[in-house]
């Protein structure tokens, strides 16, 4: 079990970092912050929030990240939960708040999975 006791902000470079790519500057331990187990990141539109492609073991783009870094956790805020994984590579999700937030609008086709996104997921589960 982890227990977190502070969260520190990242330490990035706005030029060098895309909504799909940032690039810390350095490491949390290089920045002071001793004793970190993992990381977190947002998606603010809560989509695209796991590690594995729905109902495959295909890597996505955060299992591909988590696997580059040393860190023992890694976490997704998504919308109103939070989504991680540790080196058991079995994903979890918290809901962070009893009141649902609102969920992203839709986008363009093609520029969004649709399959396992927390829009549909929300669609099927609401009364």
């Amino acid at each position: 079990m982890v227990t977190v006791r502070r969260i520190a902000p990242a330490d990035v470079d706005p030029t060098q970092s895309t909504q799909t790519h940032v690039m810390p500057k350095r490491t949390c331990e290089e920045a002071g912050w001793q004793g970190t187990v993992g990381m977190i990141h947002s998606h603010p539109g809560g989509e695209r929030c796991f590690y594995f492609f729905p109902g495959t073991r295909v890597a996505s783009s955060d299992a591909q990240s988590f696997a580059m870094q040393s860190y023992a956790i890694d976490a997704i805020m998504c919308g109103d939960s939070i989504v991680w994984v540790n080196r058991d590579l079995v994903q979890r999700e918290l809901p962070i708040t009893d009141r649902r937030i609102p969920e992203a609008s839709e986008l363009a086709p093609g520029n969004r999975v649709r399959e396992g996104s927390r829009i549909s997921v929300r669609a099927e589960a609401a009364p």
